[in-house]
């Protein structure tokens, strides 16, 4: 993993974010099938900009 990559789970996992979302293949890499990582007791989603915008319409229909 990209060490310039720990800046985004650490404000992710502090600020109690729910997702990350990016086209970095590094940190993409890092989540399991069903697009979450797992810190600890924390999960995060890690979606591609397409696979949040999906997410959301469920909640903005």
């Amino acid at each position: 993993r990209d060490p310039k990559d720990n800046k985004f789970f650490s404000l992710a996992i502090y600020g109690d974010a729910e997702a990350i979302v990016t086209w970095d293949s590094d940190i993409l890499s890092l989540r399991n099938e069903n697009k979450i990582f797992t810190y600890k007791h924390k999960k995060i989603y890690i979606l591609t900009p397409p696979e949040f915008l999906e997410m959301i319409s469920f909640f903005v229909s």
